[in-house]
């Protein structure tokens, strides 16, 4: 049996970090440029605006949200620090 859509479709140039960990893992598109450029944005994003106790806006429905959002975009050790 075939389907009819790929379904990783959906993925193709998406920036959010489910897109980006597809994108990476299932398309195959670990040395192309753009998802290196779309990486650094989402990355940048998710660390912005982190306050000193770690949290984002001292809520833990946001601050859960972006790191689940680094978790699936950072994977491997980097110089990367989400808090003092």
């Amino acid at each position: 049996m075939r389907l009819r859509y790929n379904p990783f479709d959906i993925f193709t140039s998406s920036k959010t970090p489910v897109g980006l960990y597809a994108r990476q893992k299932w398309l195959n598109e670990q040395t192309a440029a753009t998802l290196k450029a779309d990486f650094q944005e989402t990355v940048t994003g998710l660390l912005s605006s982190q306050d000193s106790d770690g949290s984002w806006d001292h809520s833990v429905v946001k601050t859960v949200h972006r790191l689940f959002g680094l978790h699936l975009t950072v994977r491997a050790q980097s110089k990367i620090r989400l808090a003092p």
